[in-house]
């Protein structure tokens, strides 16, 4: 089956491989927040000229607090994980 594994219950899954998953996902989630984080960014061009002409009208979705929140998640993330910045 083209190296698949296939399990029909969950009492199948290995723990070993339970806990290299877990690992995977806690390593790459600071990367997964700071992507978005940058797409936030950039699709947030419209609201910052609107903020600085001063014109508020316009703003569908708050794209900045969106990647803020995102960059919080980094900053918890790389903490969990024990890095320092």
């Amino acid at each position: 089956m083209n190296g698949e594994e296939v399990i029909k219950k969950r009492s199948e899954v290995r723990q070993d491989k339970v806990e290299k998953l877990d690992f995977e996902v806690k390593v790459w989630s600071p990367a997964c927040s700071v992507f978005w984080a940058l797409w936030g960014i950039i699709q947030a061009g419209e609201q910052v000229e609107n903020i600085l002409t001063g014109d508020g009208a316009g703003v569908e979705f708050d794209y900045l607090a969106y990647a803020i929140e995102k960059l919080e998640s980094f900053r918890k993330d790389i903490k969990d994980l024990g890095v320092e910045i």
